[in-house]
């Protein structure tokens, strides 16, 4: 709205053009009219005032005023105009400039081996280089312009327009020269050194500047992410593997009978809460024939971070209903009872609204069962209430109940577990140890972590060893990556705190802690909230002909052996048999299992799936994210043959028949190789293991590629050479658009 610009015209004119109008001698008297043909474009002075300036309408300019400089608002995003200057009483055409209104187009990412050269991030870890990237197709008219890329520590509005001057945080602005050719030409490493953040913070945020003018001050005309904005244009990640800032106090004491707990807390927890409000408490339930003093590490580690962590004796043993009940009465008595632990040191500085429940096997299958029995009335809390558990999060669970009964129904859920696991396996032989299960159950926001080479007991201190399988990664690798997932997990949706999101949205292939070993390999999912605003074009949930999706919308394919189904293993083995499509799958083990999807299968180049869009839903312009989740066959042959991650391509084709593809393997993901596990029949390789492919809508059209994002008629995955791999197996499901 141009009388909002008005309100706070020194920071809204750093995104306004700047154009210059100016003339020869032989305008000494003749005055110039200045007009705009079209919709969606406003005309502000650089002093601040709104100009008059339509074919009707014109701005009259005296030629002693020139050179003029005028500043062009964009008001409605795909609008065109043109800007014409005349000289009265001249017979000459008109001087004109098309002017078109496109949002900012992100600058930070990571440089890519292929279209779409740039994968735009919203984060780094301290140990990445940051690049900047600009597309020539959206900015021609900067092509030959040497200018100076600036990264700058990131700053409110207020603070810009006080003070626009440009200081480089890092190794010193970047001088390039703006080339013609391609994104990939005009992607420059802005950062060689490790990134700077300060000792103690979990995130530092920075903003991306292109200075046009070579000014060194932030102006119209420059290009940017992040000045002015909510959040920067990228957040450098701490090593959250590392301690906190905090002295840790650890308490233990009991309240009564299985009411033994075991807090860890910042020892200058009044100070931190004077500061930066009660702390969120995350609260721990252990597995049967565990311990509640296992989780130290954990423990310390999310305390000296600033979060009050709470581990507690769990009754397992009798089964999940007791489990569960543990878990509530223990959470009951710590939020009624917190004058009287450790000399009431926590009185009134744990934020009871923001609880985090984390279970570890039966405990982890308990704290979902918990949650369900506060939805279903079975329970009712005396000192919280069901909106305080804001995250569940379950390590390895067990599935007793089935997932009518442990559920985590709307809250926030994420898995971890470990693909050596010697206990709660994720193998065939029973419904029970197939956790997948409780997952494919959350209706809210869900991630998954399938660790290769984890075991049961890697996520405490000192159960047994029970890793089954190869390359190991034994307790100090899992745990540093449970420090860092619970760091960066509760950060985002405890805390609301969005610099770590990454870690949890992006593939592992593609981002995770700088502190986790390089070797270690993690399958993972993200889902987001099926609530929220999603296009979803195939779930495989209805319409079970292999023809139509689940949106109504045609699907033509020419892949092998394609089956819809339960996405349920029908027997007990995972070695391949032809009679059983979905060998492999856990996700589903009786009545209360919905979770379906499909399987096939390729051995030639050109093979294809394809689903079509919606009528009235073509237009994907308003969609951040393209995925879908899909997991390699285990044991199947051309899985076997492959022994390698998978890749394929995903191509959006439009309604005049133009097509963009990105192919996984240029992006930098790809579908885990099944962890090659041994047992369960013969061969080797575990339980089927979904990734999340995540592609950003505008990336399609990188380079000015030939495709209308307003009128798209289809997603197609092509398979075979020359689009991934030669041959594969694969199952495939939740193909969607996603806002972010």
């Amino acid at each position: 709205d141009p009388e909002d610009v008005g309100k706070d015209f020194a920071l809204r004119r750093f995104s306004m053009r700047p154009v210059t109008v100016s003339g020869g001698d032989a305008l000494s008297t003749a005055t110039v009219s200045l007009s705009v043909e079209g919709e969606g474009v406003a005309l502000w002075s650089e002093a601040g005032d709104p100009l008059t300036a339509t074919t009707t309408e014109p701005l009259l300019v005296d030629p002693a005023d020139l050179p003029l400089t005028l500043l062009v608002q964009g008001l409605q995003d795909g609008a065109t105009a043109t800007l014409s200057a005349s000289v009265e009483g001249c017979g000459a055409d008109p001087a004109s400039v098309d002017l078109r209104v496109a949002p900012w187009t992100d600058l930070a990412g990571r440089s890519l081996g292929g279209f779409p050269w740039l994968e735009r991030v919203d984060a780094f870890s301290y140990d990445e280089q940051p690049q900047v990237g600009l597309d020539p197709a959206l900015h021609g008219d900067r092509v030959g312009l040497s200018v100076s890329v600036y990264v700058v520590q990131h700053q409110i509005a207020a603070a810009w327009a006080e003070d626009p001057t440009l200081e480089d945080a890092g190794d010193g602005a970047e001088d390039v020269t703006i080339s013609g050719s391609s994104l990939a030409a005009n992607t420059w490493t802005v950062w060689a050194t490790d990134l700077t953040v300060p000792s103690g913070q979990v995130a530092e945020g920075y903003d991306v500047i292109i200075d046009m003018d070579g000014d060194g001050l932030l102006s119209p005309g420059d290009v940017f992410e992040g000045p002015g904005d909510d959040q920067p244009a990228f957040w450098a990640i701490s090593d959250l593997t590392a301690l906190g800032p905090h002295d840790v106090t650890m308490t233990q004491y009991s309240g009564g009978v299985w009411l033994g707990q075991r807090t860890y807390y910042p020892s200058d927890i009044a100070d931190l809460v004077a500061t930066e409000g009660p702390r969120p408490l995350v609260i721990l339930s252990h597995g049967n024939g565990h311990d509640y003093r296992w989780y130290d590490y954990l423990g310390y580690h999310l305390a000296s971070w600033g979060y009050v962590f709470m581990a507690h004796q769990n009754n397992t043993g009798p089964g999940i209903e007791t489990a569960s009940d543990t878990t509530l009465v223990n959470t009951d008595w710590i939020v009624g009872h917190m004058a009287e632990i450790d000399g009431g040191a926590l009185k009134g500085n744990v934020d009871t609204s923001r609880i985090a429940w984390i279970g570890h096997s039966r405990g982890g299958e308990g704290v979902t069962r918990a949650y369900d029995k506060i939805v279903d009335g079975v329970y009712t809390p005396e000192n919280f209430d069901q909106n305080d558990i804001v995250l569940i999060s379950s390590i390895a669970p067990t599935v007793f109940l089935g997932v009518d009964d442990s559920n985590p129904h709307d809250r926030w859920y994420h898995l971890i577990a470990g693909s050596a696991d010697g206990d709660v396996t994720g193998g065939p032989s029973s419904g029970v140890v197939q956790y997948l299960r409780i997952a494919e159950a959350s209706a809210a926001t869900l991630s998954v972590d399938y660790v290769h080479g984890a075991a049961h007991n890697d996520f405490n201190c000192c159960g047994f060893s029970d890793g089954t399988g190869p390359d190991l990664i034994g307790r100090v690798a899992a745990q540093e990556f449970a420090k860092a997932t619970y760091l960066a997990l509760l950060q985002w949706v405890v805390l609301g705190e969005p610099a770590t999101a990454d870690l949890v949205r992006r593939s592992f292939e593609s981002f995770h802690s700088g502190g986790i070993p390089d070797d270690v390999v993690v399958a993972s999912q993200f889902r987001p909230d099926p609530g929220g605003e999603r296009l979803v074009l195939d779930d495989f949930q209805t319409e079970g002909d292999i023809a139509t999706s689940s949106a109504g919308t045609a699907v033509v394919a020419t892949v092998d052996n394609l089956v819809e189904g339960r996405l349920d293993d029908d027997n007990l083995s995972f070695a391949w048999d032809e009679s059983d499509p979905m060998n492999g799958m856990t996700l589903a083990a009786d009545r209360d299992d919905l979770s379906r999807g499909a399987v096939f299968d390729w051995a030639k180049g050109d093979a294809i799936w394809r689903v079509d869009l919606p009528a009235g839903s073509q237009d994907v312009t308003g969609w951040t994210w393209l995925s879908l989740r899909a997991c390699q066959g285990t044991r199947h042959p051309y899985t076997d043959a492959t022994d390698a991650p998978l890749t394929f391509a995903v191509t959006l084709v439009d309604a005049g028949g133009a097509e963009s593809t990105i192919l996984l393997d240029d992006v930098g993901q790809s579908l885990t190789r099944p962890y090659p596990r041994a047992g369960a029949g013969a061969g080797s390789g575990w339980a089927n293991e979904w990734n999340t492919v995540r592609l950003r809508v505008s990336d399609f059209v990188t380079d000015g590629a030939d495709l209308d994002l307003t009128h798209v008629m289809a997603v197609e995955l092509r398979f075979g050479d020359p689009w991934g791999s030669a041959q594969g197996r694969i199952g495939l499901d939740d193909v969607l658009f996603s806002v972010e």
